[in-house]
């Protein structure tokens, strides 16, 4: 066998592999094309925020989109859910892993600029209130929502008055909030804390069998 064939063999397996991984994606994660695509998936929940966790692209030819999500409600437990993402999409949260990406509130009312995680809860007199009698005014869950400081990834942060006003004007002006100090966001501080126990393994996947193959190649050259 020349190497023309051996080369055209190699893109023909890769395909294959391509188009099965993408089916095998298709069957066990569902799409998610935009932020309307929420509420119709949880219809059966009525308060909810979505934090993106983190995020991976797929595939050499045919190119799939995954997204992992944290869903927080106030008296349940969290849980992750991995779904398939179309491009736009993808590429439009970038810089959002970390961020409160949709919040539907009691009422029923829907928010989509990417804010800090706490964004659905900090401010909320339901949930707590603002400290009193010092300089620097941050916010005290109630004991019933504590667990929401450990949901919501700010077990090591304190979020402020300023802060908070902040991310309302960011809110009233439809403009992603990452922190007064970038704190939140894909290569905010806070963030990589808060999300290193639910990164997706990138060193398994397509690139590394893209890279298996192209080294495949070079060595049938030689």
């Amino acid at each position: 066998m020349n190497k023309i064939s051996i080369y055209i063999l190699l893109v023909l397996l890769y395909v294959g592999l391509s188009k099965n991984t993408f089916s095998t994606f298709k069957d066990e994660f569902p799409l998610i094309a935009n932020e309307n695509s929420f509420s119709s998936y949880f219809k059966e929940q009525d308060l909810f925020s979505i934090i993106l966790l983190d995020y991976i692209e797929t595939g050499f030819f045919i190119k799939t989109y995954l997204h992992k999500y944290k869903i927080i409600w106030p008296h349940n437990e969290p849980q992750i859910v991995i779904t398939r993402v179309r491009r736009d999409f993808f590429e439009k949260h970038i810089k959002n892993i970390g961020l409160s990406i949709f919040r539907k509130n009691s009422k029923n009312a829907e928010s989509f600029t990417p804010l800090p995680p706490f964004a659905m809860f900090v401010g909320d007199p339901v949930y707590g209130h603002w400290s009193t009698g010092t300089n620097k005014r941050e916010w005290i869950f109630y004991p019933s929502y504590k667990h929401l400081i450990n949901s919501i990834g700010l077990t090591n942060y304190n979020v402020d008055w300023e802060s908070y006003k902040k991310m309302q004007i960011h809110l009233l002006q439809n403009n992603a909030f990452y922190g007064l100090h970038n704190e939140f966001g894909t290569n905010g501080s806070v963030t990589q804390k808060m999300v290193k126990d639910y990164q997706f393994n990138k060193k398994v996947g397509t690139k590394s069998f893209k890279d298996a193959l192209i080294k495949l190649i070079k060595n049938t050259s030689n």
